[in-house]
């Protein structure tokens, strides 16, 4: 169940403490994921996508790790995780106390769109980790040394509803919960990454599918480097 209690809620001054850590990736995120789905398109172009999804997902993945190898990170920021572990991608900065791993959304088959952390403990405790932990008094809180964070996207649709390889979302987001299949996924806040390298911030997230969408439209067939 979607948990929006005070007990998750972040802080304002949290908030923005995270929006000024992440803002300077904004960019870099933007542009490798528009470069990546770009070259899964071209990649995967003699296979039909409705029979293998999975390839560009994986392709873009891949190649988002080997475009990040190439184009330096703002200070701070290092490229880690294990690329044999299904090609995972985690954006680690230490001093800040931050890591962002890299996820793919179905809102198709995931209510809100954030799969769950499914079985795997390492997954679960993630998902889980609060952004802050409370005192002994059960009222005041503070910051936990390290916030483990998600780099979500997935691509838009058209108006019949079909995946539209040209459009994709991509945001920042923390969860309070595992998850359980076939509910939507906890969440305290997301950060919407928009193309002109700004974050919208969204303090509270439900799931609810009338949540507002910033698909960005992107020829991610000629956005090729």
């Amino acid at each position: 169940m979607t948990q929006t209690s005070s007990e998750h809620e972040l802080p304002d001054e949290l908030i923005h403490e995270l929006h000024e850590h992440l803002t300077p990736m904004a960019s870099p995120w933007f542009e490798g994921l528009s470069h990546s789905l770009s070259f899964a398109n071209k990649h995967n172009a003699r296979f039909v996508f409705r029979q293998q999804p999975h390839l560009w997902s994986l392709t873009a993945r891949a190649e988002l790790r080997m475009y990040f190898e190439k184009h330096p990170l703002p200070p701070g920021w290092i490229l880690g995780g294990d690329s044999r572990l299904m090609g995972q991608i985690v954006f680690i900065n230490s001093e800040a106390g931050l890591n962002v791993d890299f996820l793919k959304e179905n809102r198709r088959v995931h209510p809100g769109g954030i799969p769950p952390a499914g079985s795997s403990k390492s997954r679960r405790q993630r998902w889980a980790t609060p952004a802050t932990l409370f005192e002994l008094d059960g009222i005041h809180h503070t910051r936990a040394d390290q916030i483990d964070l998600h780099f979500a996207w997935d691509y838009g649709r058209d108006a019949n509803e079909a995946v539209d390889l040209n459009t994709f979302q991509s945001r920042i987001l923390h969860t309070t919960e595992a998850g359980q299949f076939g509910r939507p996924v906890g969440c305290n806040f997301f950060f919407n990454i928009l193309p002109n390298g700004e974050l919208h911030t969204t303090k509270r997230f439900d799931g609810d599918a009338a949540e507002e969408d910033f698909f960005l439209k992107r020829d991610t067939n000629d956005k090729q480097q």
